[in-house]
């Protein structure tokens, strides 16, 4: 994260994640949320809030990680031959 993010904003987008993941709050809320702030105005928060309901719907890096690795893999016909 850049250095202009304060230690607060950081603290919330963590939390508002791990909130999500854990399915206490649903995702649209955060989208919902961000057409909120940017209806009465501030662009900042909706941009902010954006870019977290984004955060939400990509997977962590482990998971990113893993499905590259899998598509990667190549099955191979193995086992009985047929005499």
């Amino acid at each position: 994260m850049d250095e202009e993010t304060s230690l607060s904003e950081r603290m919330l987008r963590a939390i508002i994640v791990q909130m999500v993941e854990a399915g206490t709050i649903p995702a649209e809320l955060i989208a919902d949320a961000s057409e909120y702030a940017s209806d009465k105005g501030d662009g900042d928060a909706a941009h902010a809030l954006g870019c977290i309901f984004l955060e939400t719907q990509a997977p962590s890096q482990s998971e990113w990680m893993a499905e590259q690795r899998r598509s990667q893999m190549r099955s191979i016909d193995g086992g009985k031959v047929d005499e």
